[in-house]
């Protein structure tokens, strides 16, 4: 049997990109053959780095790696005749309108951490149409989009052609949301699917590697005024919340330092200049430390310092680093909108940034109890239980597609 798992770019290194791998696995435990159709080859050094080589090297398993030059038709359909496939799993739901049209809900997964792709295409967000990565428009790849609202000026044969290309997204993934069997991270994204499409996606619980948290970070005895912050450095990561929040603490004598670390990306480094500017005016230079593409081990030994963790972002869609840190005993503080509120403790959702700061200042007073409690909490969200779901949902997709084969 034989798959296609389609990502954009497993370089960033985010949570996204841990439930693409852990996918992986789960179809190699299956006995599945799969090849990886993706934009960029992915660095193993980088991803060994993030993750470990124990969760990397399932990449070496691909049969083959294709890499998806263009979305139109005749494209997609050399990669699917050659590679002959059962299944197609797309786990970038999200953002890449991957569709062919032998694609049905008997034999096509997507896995849609939110429905972001619809928005971008709504607004002609040419921001979106350089992340993709394959759209052949290189004077949208070379724009500086480090200011807010960019000048959109094109000739108006290229206008005409941006607009042509953002109707033909459109049409690609309205048609790959509701062709596919939808799976996605929470009841928040779950709804958002719904009022977008009109169909009523399945939540699976995205992959975070509990087991590993628990058993190094809840071992330490080292914990002390530290706030952890762990988010990808990129604007829509919100992450000037959290130097705010630092800047109130600093007033109000809550904690000793604040950590933010994260993956950066070449496209975001003015965003990151921004931030350090913000930490110098805010004369936080000895109280917030910005840390970026730190190794695996660095974050392990982070986890095992901190005593908080704080998340930035207000609307996040699940926050697979909230878990990650639940899991390592911190105690998690986020805002009262998203996908995390279903399984942080209401008692740490934050409704102003002037609150994130006494909630956090409660939390460091949370005892040892407390937080082994909210660390066991996170189990459901392991490794295991994804890939089994996964199974399960795998199970009655073939099963259900052959029946439909031997009724026709």
């Amino acid at each position: 049997m034989n798959a296609n798992v389609i990502y954009t770019d497993m370089n960033p290194c985010g949570g996204a990109e841990r439930l693409t791998l852990a996918t992986m696995h789960a179809l190699s435990q299956k006995g599945v053959n799969f090849d990886l159709t993706t934009c960029i080859q992915p660095n193993m050094t980088k991803l060994e780095n993030a993750y470990g080589s124990k969760i990397a090297s399932i990449i070496e398993k691909a049969e083959k790696i294709n890499l998806l030059e263009s979305l139109e038709e005749p494209f997609i359909d050399r990669i699917t005749e050659k590679g002959n496939y059962d299944f197609t799993v797309n786990t970038h739901g999200d953002t890449l309108p991957y569709y062919h049209r032998s694609f049905s809900k008997n034999n096509a997964v997507t896995y849609c951490h939110f429905p972001s792709a619809r928005y971008h295409i709504d607004s002609e967000n040419l921001e979106y149409l350089r992340d993709i990565r394959v759209t052949g428009f290189r004077q949208i790849d070379e724009m500086d989009y480090s200011e807010k609202n960019v000048a959109r000026i094109f000739d108006l044969e290229t206008e005409q052609k941006i607009q042509r290309y953002f109707k033909f997204l459109r049409d690609r993934y309205e048609n790959l949301m509701k062709n596919t069997l939808v799976l996605t991270n929470s009841g928040y994204t779950r709804k958002a699917i719904s009022n977008a499409f009109n169909i009523d996606a399945k939540i699976l619980y995205p992959p975070v590697d509990v087991e590993t948290f628990q058993e190094i970070a809840l071992k330490s005895n080292q914990r002390d005024g530290m706030v952890l912050v762990i988010s990808r450095i990129a604007p829509d990561k919100q992450i000037e919340n959290a130097i705010e929040v630092a800047r109130i603490m600093r007033g109000r004598g809550i904690g000793k330092i604040m950590t933010i670390a994260g993956n950066l990306h070449c496209y975001d480094h003015q965003y990151y200049q921004q931030m350090k500017n913000m930490i110098a005016d805010y004369d936080l230079s000895d109280y917030v430390s910005l840390q970026t593409n730190i190794s695996f081990s660095r974050l392990i030994q982070l986890m095992q310092l901190a005593k908080v963790y704080f998340h930035p972002r207000i609307d996040e869609h699940f926050g697979i680093s909230i878990v990650e840190a639940m899991a390592s005993g911190l105690v998690p503080v986020v805002s009262n909108i998203g996908g995390h509120t279903e399984f942080v403790p209401p008692k740490y959702h934050f409704h102003t940034l002037g609150h994130a700061a006494d909630l956090i200042a409660l939390a460091f007073e949370a005892t040892n109890s407390e937080r082994r409690a909210i660390s066991s909490s996170t189990i459901k969200f392991s490794n295991e239980n994804y890939v089994n779901s996964f199974h399960r949902i795998l199970s009655e997709l073939l099963n259900t597609g052959i029946a439909h084969t031997q009724m026709a």
